[in-house]
Formats: C-alpha cells, structure tokens, sequence
C-alpha cells in the first residue's frame, strides 16, 4: 500500500498501469493499454479512442495542458481528415487549434490575436460548430473585447444564421429597429425617434385672400398627427420649424371658393421656406366653376431650425374665399424621407 506501482498485463492481453498496491491485480488501475484496439484509457478499462479520459473523480479535471513560454505555437491540437501537417508557425498561440481537412498553413486567412480556440476548416467543412437541445450550442463571452469574430474573404459571409437571432443588452425594445452607426455598431432604436411626419387638414373658419397678395395660412383646424418630434407648429403664424436636417417631402392642396362674375385667372399655392417662396404651383380659375383647386408638392434639403409655411396669392378681380365646408380639400403634410 501507500506510494506502490505495478505493470501487468492480464489475459485478455491488455497491459494496465496500476497504483496503491504492488500485487498484480490488487492495485487501482490507472492506465490501460488495450491490445485489441490499440486504444489507451485513463481511467477506464475499455478505452473507445485513441486516448480515452473517463474521470469520475471530482474536484479535478481530466485534462490540463499548460504551455507558457512558447508563444506562435498552439497548446494542443485535433486534426481531423487531413496530412497532419507542421501547424507550428503561422496559427498563433492559442490554446487549442482543430483542423478539419487538408492544406498548409497560409492558405486561409486567420484573425489577429491570441485565440483561447482556433477551428479551421477547409473546402465546405466546418471550422467549428455548436450543437445543443436546449441550451447554446456556441458561447462566447468577454469583457471589453469580442466575444466571437467573424471573417469573411473572396466574397464569403461573416454570419450566416438559419432560423430565429436574438440580439439582446444593446437597448432593445418593442418595435425598435436595429440601427448602425459610422463605424458599424449596432443598436436597437426607436423607430419613431427618427421619423419626422407632420399634418394638418381642414380651415376653422373661411379665409378671404386679397388680391395680388400673398397670404400665409395659420387657420389649420385638425392635426392630424406631429411624430418623432411635437410642438414644432406655430398656429398663430402657420410656420413649422423643421425639427431635424435632411430631405423632406411638402405637399399641400387648397381649395378656392367660385370667384366673381369678372374673377377669371388663376391663382396660385407657394411653399414658403425661411419667408422665401421655393415651389409653386398654379391654376385657372373661372367665375363659373363652383370649386378652384390647387396643389403642388415639393421635396425639400431643410436644415433643422428653418421655418416652412404655406401662402396663397391669386389675380382674379377683388377677394377669393377658401372654402373650409370641404374638411379633407385642404391639407399640408411634412415628411423626413432622408
């Protein structure tokens, strides 16, 4: 007992390694070496591998290879359906590297750094795959670094994924969209944080337009909806101050009252920026025509701050009246496009 060895081999040919005991058979078996299979077991009597670890004890692993002064040349390695080739140099000093197929280092393009497991696989093998029922079948997890990188070359993808993606702790919430910043970041955003949309419809009371004069329109009854961002409309000056630069889509109809017996022309719907009229749109109108409808639309750079309104002017004899029974004849809607 205590501190004693033995080596012997029993009749089915296997040769064991045992400890605690001196006489043959009388100690445990640590090793096997199985004379059939050539298989070594440690562990266990009938080994199924090459090198077969069965450990039951507990408190300890069942294996630990550490490697700490040669950097560039991994700490173990697996290959698999291949030459097994000299992968000293140009894979790097991880800590555990499986090939899959057969080439020469330098063929395939590795990340940069010091992988804890670098798969490589060639042709349409796989590098390295996960496989679970219901937990994961790959994790990754690091503190200020990545916790898995994908490399793609010659057209390939860096992720490809079949089923359901979860992507969680980066802001998420329901309806969100998933949103990139400059240098490819992603997060989850509120859709409706980055949509600007505004609408009004309808006139409180008739609005009388004097003749040659171009009128601002602040008499709007219904808004109909102001997203992304509120309060940007003025109803005592009819302005709207663009909360947000970029391209914006104007569009706005109007209708006029019939003029007098002599008040054929035409009158005209401006889109005013800053006090500057940048659009326009024209049309006859005629002393016998019960409505004169007018519209014009107009995409727009707008840069946030600037003021947009809506005038009317016309060349008919005397004042024009805007019908305001027609609740939906008059609109002016506002939208971010880009």
């Amino acid at each position: 007992t205590g501190e004693a060895f033995n080596i012997h081999e029993t009749d089915d040919g296997n040769l064991h390694i045992e400890a605690n005991n001196t006489a043959a058979g009388s100690g445990t078996k640590i090793m096997t070496f199985d004379d059939g299979t050539l298989n070594v077991g440690i562990g266990t009597l009938s080994p199924v591998a090459k090198l077969h670890v069965d450990n039951a004890a507990t408190g300890k692993g069942g294996l630990i290879v550490r490697q700490d002064n040669e950097i560039g040349i991994s700490a173990s390695k697996v290959l698999s359906d291949g030459v097994v080739l000299d992968i000293s140099v140009g894979w790097g000093d991880n800590s555990f590297y499986s090939q899959r197929g057969n080439f020469a280092a330098g063929i395939i393009t590795k990340l940069v750094g010091s992988e804890a497991v670098l798969g490589a696989g060639t042709g349409g093998n796989t590098g390295v795959q996960g496989i679970s029922q219901s937990g994961y079948g790959l994790a990754g997890v690091t503190g200020t670094g990545t916790a898995i990188a994908g490399l793609a070359t010659a057209g390939g993808r860096a992720l490809h994924t079949s089923g359901n993606v979860r992507l969680a702790s980066i802001g998420e919430a329901n309806g969100y969209v998933l949103t990139s910043d400059a240098s490819g970041n992603a997060t989850w955003q509120d859709a409706t944080a980055t949509r600007v949309a505004f609408a009004v419809r309808g006139l409180t009371s008739p609005v009388s337009v004097p003749l040659f004069t171009f009128t601002p329109i602040s008499q709007w009854s219904i808004v109909d909806y102001e997203e992304g961002s509120v309060g940007n409309y003025n109803a005592g000056t009819g302005e709207y101050t663009v909360p947000k630069t970029g391209k914006y889509h104007v569009s706005v109809q109007m209708v006029f009252d019939q003029p007098g017996a002599s008040g054929n022309g035409y009158s005209g719907l401006s889109v005013f920026v800053n006090g500057i009229p940048v659009k326009s749109g024209y049309n006859s109108m005629n002393a016998t025509t019960a409505f004169n409808g007018m519209h014009t639309s107009v995409d727009l750079d707008l840069t946030a701050g600037e003021l947009v309104q809506i005038q009317l002017f016309h060349n008919t004899s005397g004042s024009v009246t805007l019908n305001n029974s027609l609740d939906r004849a008059n609109t002016w809607s506002i939208n971010l496009i880009k």
